[in-house]
Parts: structure tokens; C-alpha cells; sequence
């Protein structure tokens, strides 16, 4: 789809249990961080200020240049359950689900792929930290989705190039499954969308133009008095 099809580069961050891993669409570049359990344990991230701290140091050091972002999750670090019968019942045991889930903040959804209905739930400690910390490095995060919505990428266990190129090539597709809504990515972050500029490019232009008749319209009017 030419949609999907964007102008500007997208990093692809894939968020495991205790791993991180950046794909980097400009050039292919494909990086991992190891995050241990002190940090990242049991689904949340424990210390959001030691994972800032390492995120930033790591992207500075491999040279990942600022970009929006997506971010996919593993299947290990997100709850899932198929859910059947009739639609009753079904609503019915997503509620049930919701219940036994052994966080208190959660985010959740329903996906539903042809005849097959998966719930899923994850804490907001897990990842909202992680989305913060990469707003501040300047990787706005315009999607968020777990690995199981990447149509032939779902079975992968890890990123990798092939993946990448995948979720970098189909983004906008990807982020209408996003478990939170779609991000706007701000133009002060840096990692602007070149459709944005030349929005702001015309408008200045507009501006321009309006300015100048203006003063044309002046000198005119004097030039008559």
C-alpha cells in the first residue's frame, strides 16, 4: 500500500524480557542491549532512571540517529488468551481475563484476526517508562504492538533484519494495531516527518506571499496620494 510507504526513517525497537533491540531503517543497522533483571523484572521495568541512562548511553555509542519509532513486544513479555465461543461468552472471558491479570494498572485489547479472538494485557509499568525514555532521546514512539500482529513476522522470537524492514516498510498499517493510540510525532523532537515540513514549509510560504502583497498594496496607496 502506498501508505505505508513513509518518507522519513523508522527505528524499530523490540522489547523483550531482558533485551532491547534497535533496528535502525536509514541503513540497516541492527543493535542490542542487554538489560538485567535489576532494571527489567516480572513484565515492568523496575528502574526507569538506570534504563533511561543505559538507552541513551547505548543509542549515542552505536550512532542511532534520531527517528520515530516503533515499538514491538515479545510475546514474553505480554499476557494473551484466545478467547471462544458465542460473543457473549466471549465478552464474558475477556472480563475474567482482565480479573486474573496480577497487575493493577494494565492496558489492554482485543485483536481479532479471522476467526481467531486474542485478548491481551500487559502493565503500563512495563512499557510507558520505556516510551518516555525514548520521547527524551528524540525516537517518538508513534505505535506500540505486540509481536503476534506482524502477519508473517509473528513467529519470530527476536528482531531481525528481516523483521525490521518488515515493521519499517508497513508502518502505518502496523500502528493502526497499536495497543495505545496513535502518536503524532511533535515537530520539536527532531525526528520530523518530511510530509510535516512541507506542511510548515507552505504555510511560511503563505505567509510570505500575504506579507509582500501587503506591502506591495502600500506602497501603491501612497504612491496615489
Amino acid at each position: 500500500m502506498e501508505g505505508d510507504v513513509l518518507m522519513s526513517p523508522v527505528t524499530v525497537v523490540f522489547l523483550d524480557k531482558n533485551r532491547i533491540q534497535f533496528y535502525e531503517s536509514r541503513d540497516g543497522t541492527l543493535v542490542s542491549l542487554e538489560v538485567p533483571e535489576t532494571i527489567m523484572r516480572d513484565l515492568e521495568i523496575a528502574n526507569p532512571t538506570a534504563l533511561g541512562e543505559s538507552v541513551k548511553t547505548f543509542l549515542n555509542q552505536n550512532h542511532i540517529s534520531a527517528s520515530v519509532s516503533i515499538l514491538v513486544f515479545s510475546d514474553t513479555v505480554v499476557l494473551t488468551r484466545e478467547l471462544t465461543g458465542t460473543r457473549e461468552e466471549k465478552e464474558l472471558e475477556f472480563q475474567k481475563f482482565l480479573d486474573a491479570v496480577p497487575f493493577e494498572n494494565i492496558l489492554s485489547r482485543r485483536y481479532v484476526f479471522g476467526e481467531h479472538d486474542i485478548a491481551i494485557a500487559m502493565p503500563r509499568a512495563g512499557f510507558e517508562p520505556l516510551i518516555a525514555i525514548l520521547q527524551e532521546a528524540r525516537f517518538p514512539v508513534m505505535a506500540v504492538v505486540p509481536t503476534f500482529t506482524l502477519g508473517p513476522m509473528k513467529n519470530k522470537r527476536w528482531l531481525d533484519a528481516e523483521m525490521g524492514k518488515f515493521v519499517a516498510g508497513k508502518a502505518e498499517t502496523i500502528a493502526a494495531e497499536s495497543i495505545t493510540p496513535m502518536v503524532n510525532v511533535p515537530v520539536s523532537t527532531g525526528a520530523r516527518s518530511p510530509m510535516i515540513v512541507r506542511g510548515i514549509s507552505r504555510a511560511a510560504i503563505g505567509i510570505a506571499v500575504f506579507i509582500l502583497l501587503i506591502i506591495v498594496l502600500f506602497f501603491l496607496v501612497i504612491g496615489r496620494i
